[in-house]
């Protein structure tokens, strides 16, 4: 069992992404929320925490798609932030401050941290550190090398990257990569049958 408690604040914090654009079927929003809920467990079992969260961010975008979550006075509607959150998400590779963003969208940079902080729950160089090192992350675990990769995201030194890596995952990036080698339902414990069962209605809500 699986108990989503969300607010609103850490509800637009877990929205990385833009999802505003996307045309769905909105007939299909409830097997999408269902796959991903069984995404999340299946993920969880298997110790893939990191593919856990992604799981559970698009799970928690998709109940804002399907309007199962409403909130009239969201504070993300904030065009300033919806702006500076699409910027980040776009230009993520860049070394990002506080200094230039505020000098892109022309504002106080001591007003854009509150106001972003206020609405995001989170603040703007935390949000910045989190969506690099989401993002890197998926390239090093696909090559199982990031002695290179980090250089493309705007760090200054392969220091500031370990150290950011490091407070997103509280592990080296050689841990993590170690951790996430060879994962299957086999080493984990977790039934056969019930893993299977899992993984075939999965895919059922993935072809429907």
């Amino acid at each position: 069992m699986i108990a989503l408690n969300i607010n609103k604040l850490s509800f637009n914090r877990f929205s990385l992404f833009n999802w505003d654009n996307l045309e769905l079927d909105q007939s299909k929003i409830d097997n999408f929320i269902k796959k991903e809920l069984l995404d999340t467990i299946i993920s969880i079992y298997e110790k893939d925490y990191f593919n856990a969260d992604i799981s559970i961010i698009r799970l928690i975008n998709f109940i804002r798609l399907g309007n199962y979550y409403r909130e009239h006075n969201l504070e993300a509607s904030n065009p300033l932030i919806n702006n500076v959150l699409i910027y980040i998400n776009e230009h993520y590779k860049e070394n990002l401050t506080l200094a230039t963003i505020a000098e892109k969208f022309y504002v106080n940079s001591s007003y854009l941290s509150r106001v972003f902080s206020e609405t995001m729950n989170i603040s703007l160089i935390k949000y910045i550190r989190k969506v690099k090192i989401y993002r890197l992350a998926v390239e090093i675990l696909s090559s199982n090398n990031h002695k290179d990769i980090w250089k493309s995201y705007g760090y200054k030194s392969y220091s500031t990257y370990l150290k950011n890596f490091q407070r997103v995952f509280s592990i080296s990036p050689e841990a993590f990569i170690e951790n996430h080698k060879g994962t299957t339902a086999k080493n984990i414990g977790f039934p056969s049958e019930l893993y299977s069962y899992l993984k075939n209605l999965a895919k059922h809500f993935s072809n429907n």
